[in-house]
């Protein structure tokens, strides 16, 4: 199948990335299966949860786990969705 990038006004994602490189970057996703799409993007999210759980860390060093896993569930739909979810009042942050 051909690219059907327009070649005079197209500019590649990346500016470290040559048009071939994407034209043939492009062309493999388009040949994926839908399950394969499907995997790629887990694993896209599993590395993104990895590293905000990381920064999380890195900022609170003295939390526990559970207590990282609540702070990014902070991030992903507020103190007051995730005080909703575990049946209590939002946390006050600390200062």
């Amino acid at each position: 199948m051909k690219s059907k990038l327009p070649e005079s006004s197209y500019r590649t994602q990346s500016a470290d990335t040559s048009l071939e490189a994407e034209k043939a970057l492009f062309e493999r996703l388009r040949e994926l299966r839908p399950w394969q799409k499907a995997e790629m993007l887990r694993a896209l999210n599993r590395s993104a949860r990895e590293l905000a759980l990381a920064g999380l860390g890195a900022r609170h060093p003295d939390a526990g786990e559970a207590e990282l896993r609540v702070l990014l569930a902070e991030q992903y739909i507020g103190r007051e969705g995730v005080a909703r979810v575990l049946g209590g009042q939002p946390r006050r942050r600390p200062h």
